[in-house]
């Protein structure tokens, strides 16, 4: 789906939290990334924190951390479980998030509480009014 510009793949289920993370499941893992929105909002991004693989992540609680030019702000897990693959390109060259904006990689089936593409379009469209409202996006 498309809202105002921004892509949002269907193929993701969105938490509401403000994190602007989107979750995609595969198998029995769960790919974590950051949305289109996220990216525009973030600007230049030049430092990342990941958790290591093994490690374990709890849904709504911090899982890493990212650094723009503007602000540093903790990236919120929208699910529970063990990471079993970090993007390290994305750790090396936070540029990268611009063509592959993924960070985690966790073992988990568990996607309750996350929306899918529809229900996250009339979340979203609220959103992108708000931070436009504030200055925050063209």
């Amino acid at each position: 789906m498309e809202i105002e510009g921004i892509e949002f793949p269907d193929d993701c289920l969105y938490e509401d939290s403000g994190s602007y993370l989107w979750a995609k499941q595969e198998g029995d893992n769960i790919r974590v990334g950051l949305t289109k929105l996220g990216l525009a909002l973030a600007g230049d991004i030049v430092y990342i924190e990941l958790p290591g693989v093994g490690d374990s992540v709890t849904g709504r609680e911090p899982f890493g951390v990212v650094e723009t030019v503007k602000a540093t702000a903790e990236l919120n897990s929208p699910v529970n479980g063990e990471v079993v693959e970090v993007n390290e390109g994305a750790a090396d060259d936070p540029s990268s998030l611009q063509d592959d904006a993924w960070f985690i990689v966790v073992k988990s089936s568990d996607v309750s509480g996350l929306m899918d593409a529809a229900k996250a379009k009339e979340y979203f469209t609220a959103e992108i009014e708000r931070v436009k409202g504030e200055g925050l996006l063209e």
